[in-house]
C-alpha cells in the first residue's frame, strides 16, 4: 500500500493529485492521508516557506513553472498562507472511505 500525505496549503499536493489522475481511481494501492503541514514544520523547528517572503516568492515561481511545464491549470492563491485545517477535517471522511 502506498500512503500519500497531503495538505491543501501546498501547491505540490495539488500537483501530485493532478499527476495521479490516470491511476488514482483504478489503483486500490493508493491511500491519501491529510496532514497539517504546519505541525510537521513546527515539530522540526522549520518556519513555513509562505511566512518568509523570499521563500514564498520562490515557492510560487517554482509552482507556476512546474504547472506550465506539466500542463496543469494553476493559479496562485489570493491569500497565502491560509488555514487549511477545516478542509483537512472535511477530507478525513472522504479519505477514510478509500
Amino acid at each position: 500500500m502506498t500512503e500519500l500525505y497531503f495538505d491543501f496549503i501546498s501547491p505540490f499536493s495539488y500537483f501530485l493529485f493532478e499527476r495521479l489522475k490516470p491511476v488514482r481511481d483504478t489503483n486500490s494501492d493508493l491511500t491519501f492521508s491529510p496532514v497539517l503541514l504546519i505541525n510537521l514544520l513546527s515539530h522540526w523547528g522549520q518556519t513555513p516557506p509562505a511566512q518568509v517572503r523570499p521563500k514564498r516568492l520562490f515557492l510560487f515561481r517554482e509552482a507556476l513553472r512546474y504547472a506550465k511545464k506539466n500542463s496543469i491549470d494553476f493559479m496562485v492563491p489570493n491569500e497565502h498562507p491560509f488555514n487549511s485545517l477545516q478542509a483537512l477535517r472535511m477530507s478525513t471522511s472522504f479519505c477514510a472511505k478509500q
